[in-house]
Protein backbone atom coordinates (compact mmCIF):
# COMPACT_ATOMS: atom_id res chain seq x y z
CA UNK A 1 0.00 0.00 0.00
CA UNK A 2 2.84 2.39 0.84
CA UNK A 3 4.45 1.74 -2.54
CA UNK A 4 1.21 2.54 -4.32
CA UNK A 5 0.78 5.78 -2.39
CA UNK A 6 4.40 6.75 -2.98
CA UNK A 7 4.08 6.02 -6.70
CA UNK A 8 0.89 8.04 -6.86
CA UNK A 9 2.51 10.99 -5.05
CA UNK A 10 5.48 10.94 -7.43
CA UNK A 11 3.18 10.78 -10.45
CA UNK A 12 1.06 13.70 -9.23
CA UNK A 13 4.18 15.75 -8.47
CA UNK A 14 5.76 15.11 -11.87
CA UNK A 15 2.50 15.76 -13.70
CA UNK A 16 2.09 19.05 -11.84
CA UNK A 17 5.62 20.10 -12.74
CA UNK A 18 5.15 19.37 -16.42
CA UNK A 19 1.89 21.32 -16.48
CA UNK A 20 3.52 24.29 -14.77
CA UNK A 21 6.34 24.28 -17.30
CA UNK A 22 3.92 24.59 -20.22
CA UNK A 23 1.96 27.65 -19.16
CA UNK A 24 -0.32 28.91 -21.87
CA UNK A 25 -1.09 32.59 -21.98
CA UNK A 26 -3.48 34.46 -24.24
CA UNK A 27 -2.62 37.82 -25.70
CA UNK A 28 -5.24 39.93 -27.47
CA UNK A 29 -3.91 42.67 -29.70
CA UNK A 30 -5.49 45.52 -31.58
CA UNK A 31 -3.61 45.85 -34.87
CA UNK A 32 -4.66 49.02 -36.70
CA UNK A 33 -4.69 48.63 -40.48
CA UNK A 34 -5.11 44.84 -40.29
CA UNK A 35 -7.98 44.91 -42.75
CA UNK A 36 -7.11 42.97 -45.90
CA UNK A 37 -6.06 39.48 -46.92
CA UNK A 38 -2.50 40.54 -47.67
CA UNK A 39 -2.25 42.08 -44.20
CA UNK A 40 -3.48 38.88 -42.59
CA UNK A 41 -1.06 36.86 -44.72
CA UNK A 42 1.87 39.00 -43.54
CA UNK A 43 0.84 38.74 -39.88
CA UNK A 44 0.32 34.98 -40.14
CA UNK A 45 3.74 34.51 -41.76
CA UNK A 46 5.35 36.51 -38.97
CA UNK A 47 3.56 34.55 -36.23
CA UNK A 48 4.39 31.18 -37.80
CA UNK A 49 8.11 31.95 -37.53
CA UNK A 50 7.91 32.43 -33.77
CA UNK A 51 8.59 29.49 -31.46
CA UNK A 52 6.21 29.09 -28.57
CA UNK A 53 2.98 30.15 -30.27
CA UNK A 54 0.34 27.46 -29.92
CA UNK A 55 -2.40 29.05 -32.00
CA UNK A 56 -3.63 32.40 -33.19
CA UNK A 57 -6.79 33.93 -34.62
CA UNK A 58 -7.07 37.02 -36.76
CA UNK A 59 -10.23 39.10 -37.06
CA UNK A 60 -10.10 41.55 -39.94
CA UNK A 61 -13.44 43.13 -39.06
CA UNK A 62 -12.20 44.22 -35.63
CA UNK A 63 -8.50 44.46 -36.58
CA UNK A 64 -7.51 42.09 -33.77
CA UNK A 65 -5.15 39.19 -33.29
CA UNK A 66 -5.57 36.73 -30.43
CA UNK A 67 -2.49 34.62 -29.72
CA UNK A 68 -2.17 31.66 -27.39
CA UNK A 69 1.47 31.11 -26.47
CA UNK A 70 3.80 29.36 -24.04
CA UNK A 71 5.26 32.08 -21.85
CA UNK A 72 8.27 29.89 -21.08
CA UNK A 73 9.27 30.02 -24.76
CA UNK A 74 8.21 33.50 -25.89
CA UNK A 75 6.99 36.71 -24.26
CA UNK A 76 4.13 39.01 -25.18
CA UNK A 77 6.71 41.71 -25.92
CA UNK A 78 8.46 39.45 -28.45
CA UNK A 79 5.17 38.82 -30.24
CA UNK A 80 4.37 42.53 -30.34
CA UNK A 81 7.90 43.34 -31.53
CA UNK A 82 7.61 40.78 -34.35
CA UNK A 83 4.48 42.53 -35.64
CA UNK A 84 6.12 45.94 -35.30
CA UNK A 85 9.03 44.64 -37.34
CA UNK A 86 6.71 44.04 -40.31
CA UNK A 87 5.21 47.51 -40.12
CA UNK A 88 2.24 47.29 -37.76
CA UNK A 89 1.68 49.10 -34.47
CA UNK A 90 -0.09 46.52 -32.29
CA UNK A 91 -1.11 47.13 -28.71
CA UNK A 92 -2.59 44.90 -26.08
CA UNK A 93 -6.30 45.08 -25.33
CA UNK A 94 -8.13 43.50 -22.44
Amino acid sequence: MKKILLSLMIFVTLTGLSLAQNEKKTLKLKVPELNCKMCSFNVEQSLRKLKGINKYELNLDYETVTVQFDENKISAKEIIDALKKIGYDPYEIK
